[in-house]
């Protein structure tokens, strides 16, 4: 019985080699995708999901013995934002502009601070004390945006038309 000498059977080996150099490319090509999604996920963070609603109440309050218009901004659902990051804006009234919204109170008089987080629930009133020299405020023909401004831009969140 002759038995053949082991240098000419060298397939197996190579086989093997190649079997596993394919299978570590694509483990390395597997963990660079999940590791590169994950940044892309962080970065592309979109806009808030809220709901505020915006209300008008004629005469709702007095200062100074003059009655005067009062707007009611509620966060109604969505996600907490942070009070720095929305903006009011107010047109066809005589305190046109665009306001932080951290310069009002809330509906029992605390002021909003600009990292105050505004939940669900949250609601300010805008009237004429929270104007200088205003001692009255008519709402009636106004319009009145609440905006988001944080993140990479700005989108408006509602709007209210009095007129």
């Amino acid at each position: 019985m002759h038995i053949g000498s082991f240098d000419t059977e060298r397939a197996v080996s190579p086989v093997i080699g190649v079997i596993l150099m394919v299978a570590i490319t694509v483990l390395l090509a597997a963990t660079a995708a999940v590791f590169f999604t994950g940044f892309q996920d962080e970065t592309r963070q979109g806009p808030p999901s809220t709901a505020f609603s915006i209300e008008y109440d004629a005469n709702a309050e007095t200062i100074g013995g003059s009655p005067s218009d009062v707007v009611t901004i509620s966060h109604q659902s969505g996600d907490t934002l942070t009070a720095g990051d929305l903006r009011v804006d107010i047109s066809g009234t005589a305190v046109d502009g665009q306001y932080d919204y951290e310069s009002f109170t809330t509906s029992d008089g605390t002021p909003v601070g600009e990292e105050s987080q505004i939940s669900a629930s949250d609601e300010i009133e805008i009237g004429a004390g929270d104007f200088s020299g205003a001692s009255t405020v008519d709402f009636s023909n106004a319009e009145v945006t609440v905006i988001y401004t944080g993140g990479s831009g700005t989108q408006e969140i509602n709007s209210e038309d009095f007129s």
